[in-house]
This record gives C-alpha cells, structure tokens and sequence, in this order.
C-alpha cells in the first residue's frame, strides 16, 4: 500500500513561485488517489493486527479451558506461543497453573519460553508448584526451568507454603535452595511452619532448612508456628530452634504463644529454654 502512495507522489511535479522553496500541488484525482492508498494501507494494518489479536485471544482460551485440538489449530494459524496478555501470562503460565499437562507438552515443542515471568513475578514454575501439579512440574523442570526460578518467590517456597510435599521433594532432589528467601526475607520453612505442614517442615529441615532464619521484621518460623501444630513445634525445637529469639518488636515465641493462649505450646517452649526433655512433651 505504501509504493502505491509513493507512486503517486513520484508523479507530482514541484512548481515554483517565486519562491526558493516548492510548493507542491496536487489535482483533485492525484489527493484522491493519495489518501484512497492511505486509507487501504491502515484499513489493511488495522485488520492484520485484529486477526492476530483474535488469534492470540483464542489460544489463550483454548488453553484456559483445556482443548488440545483447539491449541494445536491455533498455533497452526499462526498464533505466537510466547505472546502474553495484559497480566504478562503465556499460554504455557496459564497452561502450567490450571493442571493442563498435554498442552503444557505441546507449548514446550513448540518453542515456549520455558521461564518467562509474569508482572506479578510468577513463572511457569512457581504456578504449577503451587498448585500441586507434580507432572507438570516435572516436565518444565525437565525442560530447562530455573528450579530456583527468577521471581519475587521461589518454586519451593510456593509449594512448601501450600502443602504440596511431593512437589517439594521433587524440587529439593533438583537443586532447589532450601534457605531461599523472598523480598521480604522469608523462607519455605517459615510458609510450611505457618501454615501447619509438619510433614513438609520436616523434609525441609532435614534438607538443611535454617530453623533459626528471621525475615525482615524478625520473625522465625517458631514464631510463625505457636498457633499451629505442636508436631511442627516439636519439628522445630528438635532441629535446634531457638526459643529466645526476639523480632523486632521484642517478642519471642513464648510470647506469641501466651497472647494466643496455647497453654500447652508455652510449656512446651518452656521446657525447651529450660533444657528439661529436650523439648517433647510426653
């Protein structure tokens, strides 16, 4: 479309008047001819640019819903497998977060960035760690992904903070750091400790987990632990948890437990700055 506006304007001639500078004038069919062309070409540009807009949009809904056939026909027609939406998700993040195990496949032969971060610093990884998808895991880590990825949290801290055990060994076996920390200086042992999941506080410790670790205001995951489980407690104390360890406030673990009126998780923590038992309850 642009030759055509510049053919156009090839034939126009400069003419003078009086002056060192051309002015140039067009006759009504050459402006014609000119903004017609110019019209076509945006019109054109316009429709290009829908096409593949709707493209995307349906690889992305065929991801969401789980067609595979859909999937394939629009990568076919020509839809971008690293293209990202409004949130920055691709299609393999959507994919790899709603458990679609052969779409995540068939993204990745297709040349998915395997490690691509959304603008809420999630990858592909941390999504399927922290919903639990264990195969889906295990092929994005088999397809290169950063196992310690590159986000404000790692894969291991999602899935330890929401329970998903398996996924946790898997990522400990592959290299995940065990003390990795987020923005805010927090641990997996601390979102495992927190919400309760004695077993994972346990493959975490016995990974070499810092039981003593203090994230930004101070806190440890003893700290974070006094209102859950005393397994976890136990867990806890027998790696070496300190219990007069202070944030920032100046609180220490007996204190959260006493202000949470867990009579039998003070004892416990009592027990264990006085030495008696090594800590256990009996």
């Amino acid at each position: 479309m642009l030759n055509m506006i510049r053919t156009v304007l090839k034939e126009v001639k400069p003419k003078f008047q009086g002056s060192s500078k051309a002015v140039v004038r067009f006759s009504k069919n050459q402006m014609g001819s000119i903004l017609g062309a110019a019209s076509l070409a945006v019109g054109v540009s316009i429709f290009a640019v829908s096409i593949a807009c709707v493209r995307q949009h349906g690889l992305f809904d065929a991801t969401k819903v789980g067609n595979t056939e859909a999937v394939k026909e629009q990568l076919a027609n020509g839809a971008d497998v690293n293209a990202t939406g409004d949130d920055g998700k691709t299609a393999l993040i959507i994919a790899a977060e709603l458990g679609r195990n052969e779409i995540v496949q068939i993204l990745l032969e297709r040349g998915a960035t395997v490690d691509a971060i959304t603008t809420s610093s999630q990858t592909a990884l941390v999504s399927a760690s922290h919903r639990g998808h264990l195969n889906i895991v295990q092929s994005l880590l088999s397809a290169g992904a950063d196992v310690n990825g590159k986000s404000d949290y790692t894969p291991l801290i999602a899935a330890s903070t929401r329970g998903r055990l398996e996924v946790a060994k898997l990522l400990l076996a592959n290299g995940a750091k065990v003390n990795a920390r987020t923005i805010n200086g927090a641990t997996g042992l601390m979102g495992a400790a927190s919400n309760g999941h004695a077993d994972i506080v346990l493959a975490l410790l016995d990974a070499g987990a810092d039981p003593n670790v203090q994230n930004d205001q101070g806190m440890t995951p003893l700290m974070y632990a006094t209102d859950m489980k005393v397994e976890v407690i136990k867990a806890l104390l027998e790696h070496g948890a300190d219990v007069d360890i202070r944030n920032e406030k100046g609180s220490s673990a007996i204190d959260y437990a006493k202000r949470e009126k867990r009579t039998k998780v003070v004892e416990l923590l009592q027990r264990a700055r006085d030495g008696k038992r090594g800590g256990v309850i009996r």
